[in-house]
């Protein structure tokens, strides 16, 4: 074999074992709001369409219907930290780590939500809610 294409064919195997290693972020899309709870009471549920995106940067926003056109209420990032878990960053303050499942397009996820306040206290909050993919 001529000398020239052995880099040729070392890069050809390097990037198709770095493509099927790429790890598929599960998170990625929009998912309609079924049903939450905090501190186990039923939450959001008047809200019309509100969705959930998640984006391949890392971020995601919180979206409902208002006079006819989406809003964005709440953005924030996101990372996965493993297969079950992954956390939001809302401002400076406020961090949560989630545990989730997806199965059959259904997101599910609860964590612990702690909000600051003015005093240095915190509000603890429980969450559990449930979406559904929506492409």
């Amino acid at each position: 074999m001529n000398r020239k294409f052995i880099p040729l064919i070392i890069l050809v195997i390097t990037l198709t074992a770095c493509a099927q290693n790429k790890n598929t972020n599960p998170l990625i899309g929009n998912w309609l709001f079924v049903n939450g709870f905090s501190n186990e009471k039923q939450t959001f549920q008047n809200e019309n369409n509100r969705m959930k995106t998640f984006t391949n940067d890392n971020t995601f926003y919180l979206s409902h219907y208002q006079d006819g056109k989406r809003e964005k209420t709440i953005q924030g990032e996101y990372e996965i930290i493993d297969e079950n878990h992954y956390s939001e960053k809302l401002g400076k303050d406020l961090k949560v780590t989630y545990k989730f499942t997806i199965s059959n397009d259904t997101l599910r996820f609860q964590g612990e939500l702690k909000i600051p306040l003015e005093n240095g206290n915190y509000k603890k909050v429980a969450v559990k809610e449930t979406w559904v993919k929506n492409n």
